[in-house]
């Protein structure tokens, strides 16, 4: 009982599996926040002063359940509940420090990248809730990835149940939830990351991700990762994480000392991200107790400047014909993009003045974006 107790006054320094020296004071939490929340702002300062103004967002922590199991220092429960503690304090004091300096107005405080399917036994639930109060949250976030031995198996009702799961298990804060990684490992970690990122349909089933996302309404997404990175002094080769002479092999794109062709998928990601995942888009979520179609699955946004965008992805090994209907009259051309596991074809196909309904043949295992955006 006494280690525990001990972990609780301590909590912080089991956040990345060590004592996070400089900021770190042994038995003064509030002060090591205290020194963290200085070196926040200081950082901002220096940055701004550079002229790194595009600085908006601080994600104050990456799945910070891990470090105190790691450390065999807590059960679940009890980490769960002291990372849930240390996000409260470190997100607080960061917001309270940038308040005093001015700069709190110029960032959006997000996180914690909680690395668990679920929000753990309500304590972030309940920390979240006390930060909404205290201003000092602007996103919450975590992830969850798929598991899969080939990539074309359909991934949907995963990504759906997981999500509603994730939001169910919020008091506050639901609709600034952001899912802030997401993609697909092999089913028994024994594969390199070639056998995902060089398969088109790896594309395919994170558009799939992006679909649920839409049509449960969270605030948005981000992935893990666009391009490969070269870690610091690292040359770690380690398949199970997907390093190789210590480039992380996790992105869309290569490593551009390498070379700067994409990975297959990076093409469905385009296409969803140039015309789907448009910031401040209105989504109109797809009602599937209305489909007749197995292995569809669709999304529809409404551009701020008025143009709108329609993703089909069709998850079954043939090419399936298509119908999709809308509740009022679209009026706009749409111009198709589609892409397979082998190619992407950009704008081969339109459907002059859309109405309230239109059909089209989806590839195999493919995406379909239609757009008014010429």
């Amino acid at each position: 009982m006494e280690d525990n107790n001990k972990n609780k006054k301590d909590a912080y320094v089991y956040a990345d599996g060590n004592k996070a020296k400089p900021f770190y004071v042994e038995g003064d939490v509030e002060k090591t926040m205290e020194n963290f929340a200085v070196f926040i702002n200081a950082t901002l300062e220096h940055l701004y002063a550079k002229g790194c103004t595009n600085v908006k967002y601080l994600s104050l922590s990456t799945e910070p359940g891990f470090g105190y199991l790691g450390e065999g220092k807590a059960t679940p429960e009890q980490a769960a509940e002291l990372y849930a503690k240390d996000f409260l304090l470190y997100s607080n004091a960061v917001h309270k420090e940038l308040k005093k300096s001015g700069l709190r107005e110029n960032v959006k405080i997000v996180g914690p990248n909680e690395g668990a399917r679920t929000t753990p036994f309500g304590y972030m639930s309940k920390a979240v809730c006390k930060l909404d109060t205290l201003g000092a949250i602007d996103y919450y976030s975590s992830h969850s990835y798929a598991t899969s031995d080939n990539l074309i198996g359909d991934s949907y009702s995963f990504w759906d149940e997981d999500i509603k799961l994730k939001l169910d298990g919020l008091k506050c804060g639901k609709d600034n939830y952001i899912f802030d990684e997401y993609g697909v490992f092999h089913s028994g970690y024994s594969q390199g990351a070639n056998w995902r990122r060089e398969k088109g349909q790896y594309g395919t089933q994170l558009a799939l991700q992006q679909i649920a996302s839409l049509n449960n309404g969270i605030r948005g997404s981000y992935m893990w990762t666009l391009v490969d990175q070269q870690w610091p002094n690292n040359i770690t080769t380690n398949i199970t994480d997907y390093f190789e002479d210590g480039v992380h092999q996790w992105g869309m794109l290569p490593n551009f000392q390498i070379n700067n062709i994409p990975h297959p998928g990076f093409y469905a990601f385009q296409l969803m991200a140039n015309y789907i995942g448009v910031s401040g888009a209105k989504v109109y979520a797809v009602d599937y107790s209305k489909a007749d179609a197995t292995g569809i699955y669709a999304a529809m946004v409404k551009h701020p400047d008025g143009n709108v965008g329609v993703a089909v992805i069709n998850m079954n090994y043939t090419a399936a014909a298509v119908k999709v209907n809308f509740e009022k009259s679209v009026g706009k051309t749409l111009y198709r993009h589609q892409f397979n596991p082998d190619e992407i074809i950009p704008a081969s196909a339109k459907i002059t003045n859309c109405q309230t309904t239109f059909v089209d043949v989806v590839p195999a295992l493919g995406l379909s974006v239609y757009t008014s955006v010429k």
